[in-house]
């Protein structure tokens, strides 16, 4: 968790003034919310149930048994609609230092800066309607000129009200001052509910609405009936024709007070809050609390709407009576005005066709509807509120709003990082069948996960295809870049995180020196390809995966982590975590292996290595993936505090080099440098130590190519003087994360993420031979998830799916996310990598494929960007692999 963000100020002295504002303190504020929380108890109780976390300010509130202030659902925690378990919102655990930002407890000065702000535009709102009234005295004869240049900003000025509105409920829920409450929607209708009320209806309708498209699942939820009008279509796709008789209702109903801040909305809530007292009797907080709020707000709104009603009078030279005319006009723009921020905010980001559209579309491939979309919201940092309102959903106190965010952090690293939690899954499994929308979230984080690195391939595709069809560079570049990133600053916005953010490997400097084109790969500063003038190592990414192919290529690979396994129990405790045969293993060689979660699903894939050294003796040395780095880490330290054996973990991270040299003539440049070794009896997955600049390395023969290679592991001191002794090398280049997935894919190798994650099991990706004979029935060892892993290498049945290689005939590359479909427009499977193969120069894909659909020469249909093209399955890896046999 962070212990500081922007905007967070100084210390300061008990009473003392923030710069917020300079008439209440920041720790004043403080102490006062709490006590408003106290007093507001339905608030407080409402918050602490809904997913996520509870509002800090509003702990120890005890929970309320009246129905609008909890989640109906039965003994089991299910709900009474759906029979769905209430679910847990997936808060990232360890705290990735790119995301604690996002979870930061909002600052007591940024709350008043949000309530400033909410009075600005009220003080504003009033200015304007003053004005309106001096320009239609000033110039009567130009009615429309005077009302429209009045009456659209005032529209635009109501949608930001709005909006502000609602991150001020997310963030401060009350107000510095108590007359501020009165100021927040006094210009939606004649009558409405008074802020305390806003606040809790809004609220309910997070506890009652978790997922965007199950309106009231766990309770009634206030905004239902708007849902009812949009949703009971159906998909879009094949149902338009029904949107067309019920969608136009929206913008009438919203228009005349149903919404959060009308008057129709009112008198719904009226009807189902507060309940009666005990036994039927009367509740005194209805009339203590509630009754006297509502009379004071709407007392105050009603006044407000006599002070414009007489604007409209003797200023314009008109009756008392007529002055409805401008009253009328007024309330006619501020009524668009919030009517469209509420349709936005609900019945946009709830409906079936805009998810629909996100999951299609999540690098913005219509950049133009974007930007004017945000200008219409009020700035990007509010449009991030409507992409990902399922992450506001999960997290509506711990995150509050997206727009929220953005104000003090920057719409860009809020995007980046929405985008992330999204990916990470924003939901813990629970063994609940998923909803259509997680289906949908699942399908979109999938996509939008293609990093940097596809980007640039993706770069080199283009230019490719370029050559081909006389498509113009330019046209091509800004196509991409648009689709991909929704702005021509991607790359910029990408080298200022990694300054600022990212980890760095030992090399760093020297990839800078080549030129290196650094990006944001699992939290550490990646280089994508090199680009130095006039240097060796200046190659494409298609250039550069040719040359892998053909000669021998050095990468980065030191951000991946590293752990020693030792002591009496080490051999016994991996084999507990991973589906490795240690015990098998023969002296100095290395497998792949899975380590797996109770279901069968893969935590992560890594390399397991039974090594000997003069140091530790015998022990097992293995290697997990960046990206999963933390995730395993605290699996391993639960596991062990179960085990309980003589077992010593030691990370090995940050403080040693790990480089791959890859390629044919990969071993001719070791022997070289190591006339003493003789490489041609180390067969593939073996290693053996190897002194290179004076220091011991560890080198393997492996790789993640398809091609014959190694990778070095190398002392800290030392990790600078090999890779330039490496780089040095004629026959070797530079590669970086471009050609290395360009590679992996030819060779039809697994990346996690895409064709692993934990609801994967080994048989479904192919990887039944991870789980050696000696570890299947009557093994020593069981290991976690053996139960499912076992009895679906028995019985085949019990899995549906299975990876495998596609083949498009024609058309674009179906990339992460595709579907895959029968000639006869039946969804059979989806993609998980897919791009143009350099050596090939065919579109390649790998994809799960429900059977028998599966088998080999079966022909099928890609769906790119809304079209459909041929496409067959072939068998991997589509180019062949050449590990070295002796």
């Amino acid at each position: 968790m962070a212990t500081s963000a922007p905007l967070l100020g100084a210390e300061k002295k008990k009473g003392g003034h923030s710069k917020a504002s300079i008439f209440y303190g920041a720790d004043e504020y403080l102490e006062e919310l709490k006590k408003k929380y106290a007093h507001d108890h339905e608030i407080a109780a409402l918050k602490n149930l809904l997913p996520g976390e509870g509002d800090p300010n509003a702990a120890g509130v005890a929970a309320s048994q009246d129905k609008m202030l909890k989640v109906e659902k039965n003994n089991e925690n299910r709900s009474l609609k759906t029979n769905r378990l209430f679910p847990t919102a997936n808060k990232p655990d360890p705290m990735p230092q790119n995301l604690a930002f996002l979870f930061t407890k909002i600052t007591p000065e940024q709350m008043i800066y949000m309530w400033n702000v909410l009075t600005a535009i009220f003080v504003t709102q009033v200015l304007m309607v003053i004005g309106y009234c001096a320009a239609l005295a000033t110039f009567p004869e130009y009615w429309w000129t005077c009302t429209l240049l009045f009456g659209l900003p005032f529209s635009y000025i109501a949608i930001q009200q709005i909006y502000i509105d609602h991150d001020v409920m997310h963030g401060a829920t009350f107000p510095v001052y108590d007359f501020q409450k009165f100021l927040t929607h006094s210009f939606a209708d004649f009558f409405s509910l008074p802020w305390e009320e806003f606040v809790l209806e809004h609220n309910r309708h997070h506890a009652s609405t978790v997922d965007l498209l199950i309106q009231g699942e766990f309770g009634w939820d206030p905004e239902e009936f708007h849902y009812a009008l949009q949703q009971w279509a159906g998909p879009f796709s094949t149902n338009w024709y029904k949107y067309i008789l019920t969608v136009p209702w929206i913008p009438v109903i919203h228009f005349f007070g149903l919404n959060d801040t009308g008057s129709l909305f009112a008198l719904e809530w009226w009807m189902h809050f507060p309940d009666e007292g005990a036994g039927g009797k009367c509740n005194k907080d209805f009339w203590n609390k509630w009754v006297p709020r509502r009379l004071k707000h709407n007392a105050f709104v009603l006044s407000l709407w006599a002070c414009v009603w007489l604007l409209g009078t003797y200023p314009l030279g008109r009756p008392l009576s007529e002055g409805w005319r401008f009253m009328f006009t007024v309330s006619f723009f501020a009524r668009i005005g919030f009517s469209a921020a509420w349709m936005f905010i609900t019945n946009f980001t709830h409906s079936l066709p805009w998810n629909e559209f996100l999951a299609q579309d999540p690098g913005r491939t219509w950049p133009v509807l974007h930007n004017i979309m945000a200008l219409v919201l009020g700035g990007k940092h509010r449009w991030n509120e409507m992409l990902f309102h399922d992450v506001h959903h999960a997290f509506p106190n711990a995150v509050g709003t997206l727009s929220q965010r953005g104000r003090f952090h920057g719409w860009e690293k809020v995007h980046d990082a929405a985008a992330e939690v999204l990916h990470r899954g924003l939901w813990k499994p629970n063994g609940d069948e998923e909803t259509q929308m997680q289906k949908t979230q699942k399908k979109r984080s999938l996509m939008m996960k293609q990093n940097k690195t596809g980007l640039l391939r993706r770069a080199e595709e283009d230019s490719a295809a370029e050559r081909q069809t006389k498509t113009t560079k330019a046209t091509m570049a800004v196509w991409r870049v648009a689709r991909h990133l929704g702005s021509t600053q991607g790359w910029q916005r990408a080298a200022r995180n990694f300054s600022t953010d990212l980890k760095r490997t030992l090399t760093y400097e020297e990839h800078l020196k080549e030129g290196g084109k650094m990006v944001d790969f699992a939290g550490y500063g990646m280089p994508v390809q090199y680009e130095a003038k006039g240097s060796k190592h200046a190659l494409s990414i298609i250039d550069s995966t040719k040359w892998t192919r053909e000669s021998a290529s050095l990468f980065d690979v030191s951000h991946m982590c590293s752990i020693r396994w030792t002591g009496k129990d080490a051999f016994d405790f991996v084999e507990r975590v991973t589906t490795a045969d240690v015990y098998g293993l023969p002296p100095m060689t290395g497998s792949l292996s899975v380590i797996t979660n109770e279901r069968g699903g893969v935590i992560d894939d890594t390399l397991v290595t039974k090594c000997n050294s003069k140091e530790h003796g015998e022990h097992v040395y293995q290697v997990v993936n960046a990206g999963c780095a933390p995730k395993d880490l605290k699996h391993f330290d639960e596991q062990l505090g179960k085990f309980g054996g003589d077992v010593k973990m030691e990370v090995m991270w940050d403080n040693r080099g790990l480089f791959a040299i890859q390629g044919p003539k990969a071993a001719e440049v070791l022997q070289r440098l190591s006339p003493s070794t003789d490489l041609k009896s180390v067969p593939f997955g073996q290693c053996l130590w190897m002194t290179l600049e004076g220091a011991e390395c560890l080198v393997s023969r492996c790789g993640y190519t398809g091609e014959d290679g190694f990778e070095v592991f190398v002392p800290g001191s030392a990790a600078v003087p090999v890779w330039q002794l490496l780089s040095s090398q004629a026959e070797v280049r530079l590669a970086g994360l471009g050609a290395r997935d360009s590679l992996r894919l030819e060779a039809g190798l697994c990346l996690y993420g895409h064709e692993l994650d934990e609801d994967t099991t080994p048989s479904e990706a192919g990887l039944s031979w991870v789980v050696p004979k000696a570890r299947r029935e009557g093994a020593k060892n069981k290991f976690i998830g053996s139960e499912e892993i076992l009895a679906q290498l028995a019985d085949k049945s019990r899995y549906k799916r299975l990876r495998a290689g596609l083949m498009p005939a024609s058309g674009p590359p179906a990339r992460e996310g595709a579907d895959i479909e029968t000639l006869d427009g039946q969804v059979v499977g989806t993609v998980t990598s897919g791009s143009m193969s350099p050596c090939l120069k065919k579109n390649i894909s790998i994809g799960y494929i429900n059977k028998p659909h599966n088998k080999q020469g079966t022909d099928l249909q890609v769906v790119v960007r809304g079209k459909r093209y041929p496409a067959k399955v072939v068998k991997m890896p589509f180019v062949p692999t050449k590990y070295y046999k002796p």
